[in-house]
């Protein structure tokens, strides 16, 4: 199943029918790249879902750094020398443990910043290609897929609280 555009913003997941229902396969698609492995199981309400609310809660980015190369930005952001990088450190969850992820909002546009950091370990990441990606989608349509996200889990019984 997804959920929004694959060239803007979308989610897609999959039900596990070996496992629990709230269990099954589940990434994230940025303007036609991805962040998450389709072959690694998670619990789709917590980890999925999880992550998504992870890019909402966003944080503005001062001037000065925002205005840096998405290489140099990462190279700051994931050295420490930045002493607040951590505030737009996505923690994300198993499914996107072979990423380092930022995110920052700015004029109603909710940045991601991401590389992978390995490739070798799930077969769907390994001819992803090891830049620094830098894309941003309206903070509107990020909501919307979240929302639709959130009630399709619902729907199902698999969300308890909203």
């Amino acid at each position: 199943m997804i959920i929004g555009d694959k060239d803007e913003f979308a989610v897609e997941y999959s039900f596990s029918d070996d496992y629990p229902r709230d269990m099954g396969y589940g990434r994230i698609w940025i303007k036609n790249k991805f962040i998450g492995t389709f072959t690694d199981i998670i619990f789709l309400s917590g980890y999925l879902l999880g992550t998504l609310n992870e890019f909402e809660r966003a944080k503005e980015l001062e001037d000065e750094i925002r205005q840096l190369t998405k290489d140099r930005l990462f190279d700051l952001l994931a050295s420490g020398q930045y002493e607040q990088s951590d505030k737009y450190l996505v923690k994300g969850s198993t499914f996107t443990d072979d990423f380092s992820i930022w995110t920052y909002k700015f004029e109603n546009q909710t940045y991601f910043l991401w590389r992978v950091m390995r490739t070798d370990f799930f077969e769907d990441l390994n001819n992803y290609k090891q830049d620094v990606f830098l894309e941003s989608v309206p903070t509107d349509t990020l909501n919307k897929v979240i929302n639709k996200l959130e009630t399709e889990f619902w729907d199902k019984g698999i969300l308890k609280v909203r």
